[in-house]
């Protein structure tokens, strides 16, 4: 028996999205919030200050406040109401409404190069009942190791980590 899938875009805002959505509507919801560190408020990312990411040259992306909060409270309820599983990237800063799980990913995305200074592993909290995961992809998705695949948001996951 085949069973067909659909993918549905949705763009607004995910907290309308979510309100509109059925209980377990989905199975998985794979989301990457805002961690609260703020990266994004003067919209620069220079090659040669003092927090200095190893670019070749500056970036301006605009100033945007996207990455200033941690999601609400509400947020996680509506996240844990309309999915049954969830992976869940920078869980590591959410660890009080996650809680402990079994299974984390663990994502080494240094490369080769020792002088960038962004972190070498980002980690996934999952709800699933398994081994952690351990993915090995080099990826500086400002930078130069990025596969051919073109980076569209400053916190892009590249494809074959998803």
């Amino acid at each position: 028996m085949n069973q067909r899938s659909s993918i549905n875009i949705y763009n607004q805002d995910c907290m309308e999205a979510m309100k509109q959505m059925s209980d377990n509507e989905f199975d998985l919801a794979i989301v990457d919030p805002p961690y609260g560190l703020n990266i994004a408020k003067n919209g620069k990312l220079k090659s040669n200050s003092k927090f200095d990411r190893g670019f070749k040259k500056d970036i301006d992306y605009g100033a945007k406040n996207w990455d200033k909060n941690i999601p609400t409270e509400e947020y996680w309820r509506e996240l844990f109401r309309v999915s049954k599983n969830q992976i869940v990237w920078g869980g590591n800063f959410f660890l009080n409404y996650l809680g402990n799980t079994k299974c984390y990913i663990t994502w080494y995305k240094k490369g080769k190069d020792k002088n960038h200074r962004f972190s070498p592993t980002e980690w996934a909290w999952t709800s699933f009942n398994k081994k952690p995961i351990y993915i090995d992809y080099a990826w500086i998705g400002f930078g130069y190791i990025n596969h051919g695949e073109k980076k569209i948001h400053p916190t892009h996951k590249p494809i074959p980590v998803l």
